[in-house]
This record gives structure tokens, C-alpha cells and sequence, in this order.
């Protein structure tokens, strides 16, 4: 039996996208119980759920992996040297600090912060006849952290017994480090002064971390005159931000992207421990086409790192990207297909990479609102990254009001004359794309966009606003831009020029009257380095001559979308313009026969009549259309050579057995619908027929 390969014109995905099935919390192992605990105060509450999540072993390892990888000091070397001291505070914690408690080391107070900050530049003892046992430990500055100052944290055994407690000088007060009550103090900040001496005589660093946990905050002695101002006595607001930027800093400098990827594409991608997720900017913009007046969605992705590989035989690096796009609708599938874009470079063009490279494409888009997905990976280090973004596109016929496409802000937009169609490219004018949408502060800046005035009678205005996003907004450039005529599709670049450093918005208005009729709006900003470089792009030219196929894939993604006859006139605009007619007549003549058209779909599919490698799609066609007109015998000719190359095909087994039925030859309709049924039980009507044939 031969397999038959499927491989649909405007349908073709390299990988399938699956999302993250919802499902309750499963029960885990002891293993991935244990490393739950192991990870408990490093691991984000993003990624803690993406782990409950997961529904396989196989799946808990991989993120495992790809946990640790992240917090990796020196990935690509055999030593994770974060991982190899997180489990050796793990360990210390829960050998020497369960003393005194009924829990594990690690649960304790002093467990987890040590778990947390690791060994403390000090530790000191505190023992004092008035007040409860303590600890000090002091850690120098960490402005990695956010510690951009020493700062202690404190303990102490409550009541005198049991384990030590963390101590926060605001919500605990000095009164609770008493080991007597005879101190105890009423409401007002003159009784703190009092308190503060009373410890600051037994032990003067007590007496400090009682109010404070920032080394050198302590007020004067009160023993000594102390201060005039009672309020430098009062407990510290500050320890509860400090202790609270503690629990929080694990999360810093992780970059939880990977965990939400990880749940999204693991039906993507084979995510193990070779592979990488690595971070991107994107940008997508949605224009009318100014030559075949299809919309269609420019997108642009950008890596933060390209890993190379080196080809002695040709003495060049290259890398290669896999790209799989998907647009979702209502969470089905409407339009999938990927590419390769391979790259080859000389040694003395590695620094290019250093700026990286952008990926861009394009496709014909419809109106209605998607969700657009693209993975890109890797192929030289399995590394892979992706974006996800919601896409609206707007009706752009039959209606009576203008439409504005962008605006893109660009360091570079140009004239460029010749026949293609390329994504960022509107008819003769290139546009340079930013996906991480920062400039150089030397070079000026410009706008692009296009005001579509079909069917509205009367001239536009327009206007041009940049403002910054740093609050309060400001107003920095805002001034009006040339007439746009009526009832036409006009593209205009409008200069916006150097700016300082900073973050922006712009803003274009299309304007009837001083009515604004459509605002579209843009964020980029300007980098206060003197010299950004700039990424290179790869992306694939099509031929002018080739702008039919845009026609036919606007057409398949209206069928899917249920547009019936808007599919219908796509497809015949595709077939009227092809050069390639065997290249579509495959999927027009499907289309026809669907349609009921069966003696235009044996014209179209005749073009396939030499192709080999089509020969079984040819002749089941054929047959199909020859029995829609009744051609019988000619119809199961066809089909018996059709299921002499691939004898699995049901279509085929089931219009032949139909097609033997008419013609009286039930032995063989018999064997043929048999046939069918054992490839697929579920046959209610094909059953039906069998019950009267021998």
C-alpha cells in the first residue's frame, strides 16, 4: 500500500500550534514535589504556574531544564554555577537552622533568606538580659538586586524559645525584642527616645536595628543627650520595603517569557534541554497594497542573539531560521505556512551580528480581528523565539468613511524602483523597520502611512503630533500635514527629524471639517547612546509576475473564514492572472468541482495531466468531475487508475463504489465500499448501501 503525501497550496505548516489545554492541578511525583520545595523562594509565581500546569513527566524534566538554564551565570559551559550554590544554601539551611523549630531548615525564617541572600558578610549574636536572643546578619550592597546600600536583617527568638523570627522593625517595634514587659511603653515618641536607651545600654547595634536596617541610620545615645527630635526614635518604614525587595529579588533578571513559551508552544516545538528561548522585538503593521489593493500584514521579528555555525567547505558562517506563522481566529487556524531563511557571511561581517537581524514577511490579510503567532528557530543552536500579537483589520470596501494605515516611524524610508512586491515595501517605497523600536539620536526621523479616501467626496486634512510618554506629557512636535485628496489611496512620508534621547508617542489625525474622522498612534523611542547600531533584515522578494498567488492565498483565507464568494473571486482573479496555471489548478479545480462546475474544473485540472508527481490528485479529480456529468465509465476508469497509485483514499473508494452501483456492477461496488469501511468504521450511509449488496 503506498502513502500518499498531502501538501495543500495555501496550507502548508512546518509545525502545529497547539495552546496550553486548561486542566486541573495533578498530583506530582516526590521527586518534582521535592524540587517544588527546592525552588519555592526563587521561583516566579509565572513560571510556579506553568510547572503546576504540566501534565507528563517528560514535559516536568524539560522545564526543569529550562529553568535552571535561565538562571544560568555562563550558559553554553558545562557548570551552572547558580544552580550549584542555590542547592548548597538549600542544603546549609536545612542542616544548621531547624534547631529550635519543628519544621525543616529550610521553612524557617532564617532558612529562606539564607536561601535567598546566601552566606551574610557578618553574623552576630545578641544576648541581653532585657531582651529576647537575636541575630544580625549584614550583607553589603547588591545593586544587581536593587540593594544599592549595606542592609542587615534581623532575628529573634520569641519568647525566648522555639525558632528565630524575622524581625521588621515598623510592624514588630522595638517592644517586641523585650524579654520584660518592664519597658513596655504607651502611645508616643518620647517613649520610643526612653526605649531606645534602655537598649542602647545593654547593646548599642540592638538599639539600631531595632528602628533601622540600613547600617549607620542610628540616631544619638539618649544616655548621651541624644536628640532635641524625638522622631529619629521612631521604627523605620523602610525595613518593610527592604524585606520585601528581598522576597522579591530572585524574580529580578528572570525573564519569564520562556515558561508562558514553554505552555503555549510546547505542541510547537520539541523543548528539551538543547533548546533555547531567547527573547525578541517585533513589529507589524497592516497597509493596502497599492498594486493589487489587497491588505496585507507586514510583520518584523528581531532576536536578541544569532548563533552562527561555521562551513569550512565554503569558509563563511551562516545561520538559518525555520519561521511558522499562524493566524488564529476565535482560536481556529485560518491561514498557517512556513519558511527557511538561510544566511551566509565572511568572517569580517560578524560584527554585523552584534546589531542582529530582523526577520520580515508578509501575507494578504481580510477584515476581522486574529490573534498572530510566529515562531522563529534557530536551526545552528536549536535556539527559537516568538511573538504573539492580537491583529484588527478594518473593512476597506463598501464603506463610506477614510481609512488610515501606520503609521511607521522609520530612520529610513526610500525610493525603489523595480518590480516586486517585498514586505515593508509600498509600491516604490521601502520602509527601514525597527522591531525594538529605538533610534539613533543623530539621525531624523520620519513617518509613513497611507489614507485610503476611496468613495468620500470632499478633501482631507491631517496632522501629526509627537509627544513624550515620560509623565506629564509633553508636546514636542505637532504640526499639520499636506491636503489629502478624496477618493483616492495616497501613501506620504511627513518628517519628524532629531530628537533628544527619550521615549515617544506619534500621533496622525485624519481630519473632515476639524473633525477628526481616524487617529492611528505609534511608540518608539531614542537612544542617548551617540551611535545605535543597526540590524541587519532578511526577508524574500516575489516577482510582480508572481502577485497571483497573494490573489489565491486571500482566497483560501476567505474560504476558511466561511466568505464563500469572496474565496470564489479571489481564486478566479489568482487562476486569470497565473502564469503557473499547473501551480493552482489543483486547488481551483476543487474549488469548481465544490461549486458544482464540473466541466470548468476538467479544463483547470488538465493542466496537471503531465505532472507526474500529481499524477494521483489528477485522475481522482478527473474522476469526480466525470461522474458529475454523468461520463460513467470514463468516471471509473479514471478512478480505478487513481486508486491503482494510492488504494486508501475513501473519497475514492466510496465515489467508485457509487459509480459500480449505477452502472449495475454490485460485486464490484461491493469490494469497493468494503474497502472503504475498513480505513474508516463510522459510515453510516456507505453501511446503509451494503446491507443490499452480496
Amino acid at each position: 500500500m503506498k502513502s500518499r503525501s498531502f501538501n495543500p497550496l495555501f496550507v502548508v505548516s512546518l509545525l502545529l500550534f497547539s495552546s496550553l489545554l486548561s486542566a486541573e492541578e495533578l498530583p506530582l511525583a516526590p521527586r518534582y514535589s521535592e524540587w517544588v520545595n527546592l525552588t519555592k523562594y526563587i521561583i516566579t509565581p509565572k513560571e510556579k504556574s506553568v510547572f503546576k500546569g504540566l501534565r507528563s513527566d517528560r514535559e516536568r524534566d524539560d522545564f526543569i531544564e529550562l529553568f535552571w538554564q535561565q538562571r544560568d551565570p555562563t550558559p553554553g559551559t558545562l557548570q551552572n554555577e547558580y544552580k550549584e550554590e542555590h542547592l548548597r544554601r538549600f542544603a546549609y539551611a536545612n542542616k544548621y537552622f531547624q534547631n529550635g523549630s519543628s519544621r525543616e531548615g529550610w521553612k524557617t525564617d532564617r532558612g529562606r533568606m539564607y536561601i535567598i541572600l546566601g552566606e551574610p558578610e557578618n553574623r552576630e549574636t545578641i544576648d541581653g538580659s532585657i531582651l529576647y536572643p537575636m541575630e544580625v546578619w549584614t550583607y553589603r550592597s547588591q545593586p544587581r538586586l536593587g540593594f544599592k546600600t549595606d542592609f542587615r536583617v534581623v532575628f529573634y527568638r520569641k519568647g525566648g524559645v522555639g525558632e528565630y523570627r524575622i524581625y521588621d522593625p515598623f510592624a514588630d517595634g522595638p517592644n517586641s525584642l523585650l524579654a520584660t514587659d518592664s519597658l513596655s511603653i504607651p502611645a508616643g515618641v518620647d517613649d520610643y527616645k526612653a526605649l531606645y536607651g534602655k537598649i542602647f545600654a545593654v547593646n548599642p547595634l540592638a538599639a539600631e536595628v531595632s528602628l533601622s536596617l540600613i547600617p549607620g541610620s542610628a540616631p544619638p545615645d539618649p544616655n548621651d543627650g541624644g536628640s532635641s527630635n524625638p522622631t529619629i526614635y521612631l521604627p523605620k518604614t523602610q525595613g518593610s520595603f527592604l524585606l520585601a525587595d528581598i522576597e522579591a529579588s530572585p524574580y529580578k533578571r528572570v525573564k519569564t517569557t520562556y515558561a508562558t513559551n514553554f505552555a503555549d508552544l510546547k505542541g510547537v516545538v520539541d523543548v528539551n534541554v538543547a533548546m533555547e528561548y531567547v527573547e525578541c522585538a517585533s513589529e507589524t503593521v497592516v497597509f493596502q497594497d497599492p498594486v493589487t489593493g489587497l491588505l496585507f500584514l507586514h510583520f518584523a521579528v528581531q532576536p536578541e542573539k544569532v548563533s552562527v555555525d561555521y562551513v569550512p567547505e565554503r569558509g563563511e558562517y551562516y545561520f538559518a531560521f525555520q519561521m511558522s506563522v499562524s493566524l488564529q481566529k476565535e482560536g481556529d487556524p485560518v491561514y498557517q505556512y512556513s519558511r527557511t531563511f538561510p544566511f551566509f557571511l565572511e568572517k569580517r561581517d560578524l560584527e554585523r551580528l552584534s546589531a542582529g537581524f530582523a526577520i520580515e514577511d508578509m501575507f494578504p490579510v481580510l477584515p476581522g480581528k486574529y490573534v498572530l503567532t510566529v515562531l522563529i528557530r534557530n536551526t545552528v543552536k536549536e535556539e527559537f523565539s516568538s511573538f504573539e500579537r492580537e491583529i484588527t483589520v478594518e473593512e476597506n470596501e463598501g464603506r463610506g468613511f477614510p481609512r488610515l494605515y501606520g503609521p511607521l516611524v522609520s530612520s529610513e524610508i526610500a525610493k525603489k524602483v523595480d518590480d516586486n512586491l517585498q514586505p515593508f515595501r509600498f509600491g516604490e517605497t521601502s520602509v527601514k523597520t525597527a522591531p525594538k523600536g529605538e533610534f539613533d539620536r543623530s539621525k531624523p526621523l520620519a513617518v509613513f502611512f497611507c489614507a485610503d479616501t476611496k468613495g468620500f467626496d470632499s478633501p482631507l486634512s491631517a496632522t501629526m503630533t509627537v509627544q513624550e510618554q515620560a509623565a506629564p506629557l509633553k508636546v514636542v512636535k505637532s504640526f499639520p500635514l499636506e491636503e489629502i485628496p478624496p477618493d483616492s489611496l495616497v501613501y506620504r512620508k511627513a518628517l519628524i527629524g532629531t530628537l533628544p534621547p527619550g521615549s515617544y508617542r506619534v500621533s496622525l489625525s485624519l481630519l473632515s471639517k476639524g473633525i477628526p474622522l481616524q487617529v492611528k498612534e505609534s511608540s518608539f523611542s531614542v537612544s542617548s547612546k551617540k551611535s545605535l547600531p543597526e540590524p541587519g533584515s532578511l526577508s524574500k522578494m516575489v516577482p510582480m509576475t508572481k502577485s497571483y498567488f497573494f490573489y489565491f492565498i486571500a482566497g483560501g483565507l476567505a474560504k476558511s473564514l466561511g466568505e464563500e464568494e469572496r474565496g470564489k473571486h479571489l481564486m478566479k482573479k489568482a487562476w486569470d492572472l497565473s502564469s503557473d496555471k499547473a501551480g493552482l489548478s489543483e486547488e481551483y479545480g476543487r474549488i469548481l468541482l465544490d461549486e458544482g462546475n464540473g466541466e470548468r474544473a476538467l479544463e483547470v485540472i488538465e493542466h496537471l495531466s503531465g505532472v507526474e508527481a500529481k499524477r494521483f490528485d489528477y485522475l481522482s479529480l478527473k474522476g469526480r468531475c466525470l461522474a458529475l456529468l454523468s461520463r460513467d465509465q470514463e468516471a471509473i476508469t479514471s478512478l480505478l487508475e487513481a486508486n491503482k497509485i494510492y488504494n486508501s483514499d475513501i473519497l475514492v473508494l466510496n465515489t467508485l463504489g457509487r459509480l459500480f452501483l449505477k452502472v449495475g456492477e454490485r460485486e464490484e461496488a461491493a469490494k469497493a465500499l468494503r474497502s472503504s469501511l475498513k480505513l474508516k468504521k463510522e459510515q453510516p450511509l456507505i453501511e446503509e448501501l451494503l446491507k443490499d449488496l452480496p
